[in-house]
């Protein structure tokens, strides 16, 4: 027994090294499972993304008007409704915006009629 030689251990055996082929039907499983998991993430950030440009949106054009904001506009609308006198000397007067249309499309068909 002592005799008998005995096989050198080469450094192969300790490193050991794979003895089968990588499982085909596993790799794709695992490759389909991070594509949904991609999809679904890109899924709930586009929606995420919605909703914030949403309020956003709401925030800035469809909250209702501050206070001050609807005094300036009638002002401006009491402005560009009524009569007034802007300077007496130069015989400047102000007039309702419908009122001037109409005198200007009234005075652009007679020249057109002449």
């Amino acid at each position: 027994m002592a005799d008998t030689p005995k096989a050198q251990n080469t450094g192969h055996e300790a490193a050991g090294y794979e003895k089968s082929d990588v499982s085909v039907s596993k790799s794709l499983v695992v490759g389909l499972l991070l594509t949904l998991l991609v999809v679904a993430f890109a899924v709930v950030l586009n929606e995420y993304f919605i909703s914030v440009t949403e309020e956003i949106t709401y925030e800035q054009q469809l909250a209702p008007d501050s206070p001050v904001l609807r005094d300036l506009r009638a002002r401006e609308t009491e402005q560009l409704q009524s009569y007034g006198v802007v300077d007496t000397a130069a015989g400047t007067y102000c007039i309702p915006v419908q009122r001037a249309m109409e005198l200007m499309a009234g005075e652009a068909f007679q020249e057109t009629v002449r």
